[in-house]
Order: C-alpha cells, then structure tokens, then sequence
C-alpha cells in the first residue's frame, strides 16, 4: 500500500513537471524576460468565508499580463515593496514588447504565476507613474483599458491608473457619462486632483477631461 503511494506521489510531481514546459517549478529566482504583450485581464476572486461564524469573503485581487513566452501575473508584494499593480497593469499596452523582471514559480498544473517586479522598455526605460501632489494635476493620456470595480469607475492609462468619481467640491455629478464616453486606445488631457497610494488604494480622480484628435 506504501508502495503505491509513493508511486501515485511520483506521478503527480512528474506530471507537474512536465505540465511546466520549458519553465521549471525549480527556478523561483528573479529573471529578466523579453516579452511582447498579446493581452491583459484582471482577475478577482473570492474565497467561499465562514457561514457559521458569519465572515464574509476575502477578495483576492490581480491581474494576468498575456505574453508570447507565457502567463505573468501583477500583484503587489510587500517583499519588493510594490504596491502600485494596478499603475503597472495600465501603463502596459497589449502588442508592445517589453523586459519584464519576474520572480516566482510558474506552474501550469497548479495555476500559479510568476509576478511581475518590474517593467522595462527595449531601451530599458522603467515604467513608472508620475509622482503627484495633493492639488491639480495635468497629464496627457493615452487610454489602454477601463473597468467598472466594486462600484468604482477606473481608468487605466500610459501614466498609471485614475478614478472618476462624482465631486461635490467640484460640482461634477456625471461620473458614468464621463466614464462612458472615454474610449479605449485614445487620447485625452485630464485634469485631476488628490493623491495615489498604492498602499492605500487610492486613485487621482478625473475631474477635467478634453479628447485630442
């Protein structure tokens, strides 16, 4: 009986290792791969919580980068002291090819992925959102995804990601119409106002927006 444990444990490792194609289980070290994007996703899952005890469920939040070497994942990591995943995911744009600096373990059996620590164009320029201060800001944008999150209206851009959201200090009241007719792919100036924590979750809120031709 030992005996066939064993050789059903062995089984499944070797199918888990073969599953990984040319990417061993074994290689968790930092690496620098060259890779042109074919899309992106942001998946939220949530765990099933404790009906007894009345515990809700947990949120898991990322987000699946597409590439033609393999799968990567963006999530903020308390070890590499990233905490704007959301900012990475937006400034990344689908059939452009960058260097991504990634660390983990991909294992297709177990639907892991290695994340994403950092992002580099081919001439190794870093991809960062700019920093901001707590007053207006101007950016020039090129819009590259949006989503609607618990209840949350987010714009994903070249210069990191934003919110719009009703302002009463602003008098602006037409957050879905604004969100409705900025389009993926193209661009705007914006005009926004208050500060982005990656820590905290907290976006720059779009307040102005003019389309350019």
């Amino acid at each position: 009986m030992k005996k066939r444990i064993i050789y059903f444990l062995f089984a499944l490792m070797s199918g888990v290792l073969f599953s990984c194609g040319g990417h061993s289980v074994a290689n968790s070290e930092e690496e620098l791969i060259t890779a042109t994007v074919s899309g992106k996703e942001h998946v939220v899952d949530y765990d099933e919580g404790d009906p007894e005890t009345g515990e809700e469920p947990n949120k898991h939040s990322y987000y699946l980068i597409y590439t033609d070497k393999e799968v990567f994942k963006i999530e903020d990591s308390l070890i590499f002291g990233q905490f704007n995943s959301s900012d990475v995911y937006g400034m990344i744009a689908e059939g452009e090819t960058y260097k991504f600096k990634v660390f983990g373990l991909r294992i297709p059996f177990l639907s892991t992925y290695r994340n994403i620590v950092g992002v580099y164009t081919t001439d190794n320029t870093a991809l960062k959102a700019p920093k901001t201060s707590n007053s207006k800001n101007t950016f020039i944008i090129k819009v590259t995804g949006k989503e609607r999150v618990d209840g949350q209206y987010l714009i994903y851009t070249n210069e990191g990601t934003f919110k719009i959201e009703d302002s009463l200090i602003f008098g602006r009241f037409n957050s879905s119409d604004v969100y409705g007719m900025m389009k993926k792919g193209k661009y705007y100036r914006i005009k926004t106002f208050g500060i982005r924590s990656g820590l905290l979750s907290t976006y720059q809120n779009i307040i102005e927006v003019e389309a350019l031709e």
